[in-house]
């Protein structure tokens, strides 16, 4: 059975209205307005996602109330399949994540969520963030 990618997962999901980017040394370097929510499996998922290639990929656990919380990655989300680890578009390739943290309040009844993200880049120390802003997610 091939591995399940996250072309996959966003053909579940539904678009919001909003906003996803990526920040380096005080510079944004990529920018979606097409953001995808959902749930997949026990996985919420936060997905901006220009064309096939370029993508900010987040996730927070199912189990989450309305309110603040901050995620630390990869401890929380053991359960992922490698082909649906984090990932962040720096200039063009998606690069994997290897730690992180995710800071994302919900809405009343999940009617709206925003956050910010802040991750170091597989492979290198090098660090980027971003911040993203959803109305009807999940």
């Amino acid at each position: 059975m091939p591995a399940l990618s996250y072309a996959d997962v966003v053909k579940d999901l539904k678009a919001s209205t909003g906003t996803i980017n990526v920040m380096q040394d005080s510079k944004e370097i990529f920018k979606s307005e097409r953001v995808y929510y959902g749930l997949h499996g026990s996985t919420r998922f936060i997905i901006g996602y220009e064309g096939q290639y370029r993508q900010v990929a987040l996730c927070a656990p199912k189990d989450l109330e309305d309110g603040l919380h901050t995620v630390v990655y990869p401890e929380d989300f053991a359960q992922l399949p490698d082909s649906l680890k984090w990932t962040v578009d720096v200039n063009g390739v998606n690069r994997e994540i290897e730690k992180g943290t995710l800071t994302v309040t919900f809405g009343l009844e999940g009617e709206s969520a925003e956050g910010s993200y802040h991750v170091t880049l597989k492979g290198s120390r090098e660090e980027v963030g971003g911040n993203f802003k959803m109305s009807n997610p999940w």
